[in-house]
């Protein structure tokens, strides 16, 4: 039998348990294919109040390893496992923005040095 490495609000996540490790690539373009949507549950045994999540199936195809599909095809999604690609969004998002800043700073600098003249 082997170890549970989690409880109820963390899941271990300690190097020395992995191997083979690389970074997520495209995450940024990944999420934008996936809607954040609000909705109602069909299940009237649900709570009937508007609720916000993903669709499992958007998120299965650009993170298939975040959906779990039960013994009767329905499909579930590990929000959790959802945190690494939005971190590697976040950081391609703050490249995109240097390089906004640095060409707004060139045009800046051109600007300037012209109205010198």
């Amino acid at each position: 039998m082997g170890t549970v490495l989690a409880d109820a609000h963390t899941t271990h996540s300690d190097v020395r348990y992995k191997k083979d490790i690389t970074i997520l690539a495209d995450s940024l373009n990944k999420l934008l294919r996936i809607r954040g949507v609000q909705f109602l549950w069909r299940d009237a045994d649900k709570a009937q109040s508007p609720q916000i999540g993903v669709i499992a199936q958007e998120v299965e195809k650009e993170f298939p390893e975040a959906v779990i599909t039960n013994k009767d095809g329905y499909k579930s999604v590990a929000y959790d496992k959802l945190v690494a690609p939005l971190i590697e969004a976040v950081k391609e998002q703050q490249q995109q923005i240097r390089k906004l800043e640095e060409g707004n700073n060139e045009l800046k600098t051109r600007i300037e040095n012209l109205e010198k003249k």
